[in-house]
Formats: structure tokens, sequence, C-alpha cells
């Protein structure tokens, strides 16, 4: 199957893996991706329904800038589901957690980082 140049209009899991990655868009989704991973304590911190969660909630997230977007440039949206689709991101959102975790650190991460 060839990968993907764009997010796809309905949200489809695995979407994130099949973005081309030479495109900026799959670097971007992946860096994102990467971020909130690292916000909830990293990899070894979150399970398969986490990482389910993170790729709805990403892809959501995109959807509404996309719409921000079209809405600054002077084109109709429906405010209807960008209502819903804000409200679905704070649902997202609130179920992966605010706030920062911390993660483990072995010490051999710790001296890897300071040689760096």
């Amino acid at each position: 199957m060839p990968k993907q140049s764009t997010i796809p209009d309905k949200f489809s899991a695995g979407f994130i893996d099949a973005l081309d990655a030479r495109t900026s868009i799959a670097q971007e989704m992946r860096q994102r991706y990467a971020e909130v991973v690292s916000d909830l304590g990293g990899e070894v911190a979150i399970g398969y329904v986490k990482r389910g969660i993170i790729e709805r909630y990403l892809w959501a997230e995109y959807w509404l800038r996309t719409q921000e977007r079209q809405l600054a440039e002077g084109k109709e949206i429906d405010i209807g589901k960008y209502v819903q689709a804000s409200n679905n991101i704070i649902s997202l959102s609130n179920k992966l957690g605010l706030e920062r975790q911390a993660r483990e650190v072995s010490l051999n991460d710790y001296i890897g980082k300071a040689n760096q």
C-alpha cells in the first residue's frame, strides 16, 4: 500500500504510520506524537489504549487547526462540527491527563545526555 502524503479526512487508526515519512506533515505528526508520549512519561509508561487516544487526539487537533485556518482565510466552516471536535479534544486530553509525568531515567540515560 502506498504511503499517504496527507492526513485522512476521517480518522483512521494507524494514520500516522501510513504517512510518507518524507513529507513535512508526517514529520510534524511524528514529532507531536513523540512530545505527547514524552509528556506522559515516555513509551514505557503508556499502553495500547493510551496510544490510540494519543493518535485520535492528534488527528482531532490537526482537524481543528485546519478549520481555524479556513476560518481565518474567510472561508465558511461547519460550526457544529467545530464545537463537537473542540469538545472531543478536551475529553481526549482529560483522558490522557493534562499534567506532565516524570519518566524513569537510568544512570546510562543521564550520562548519555550529559555527554551530548
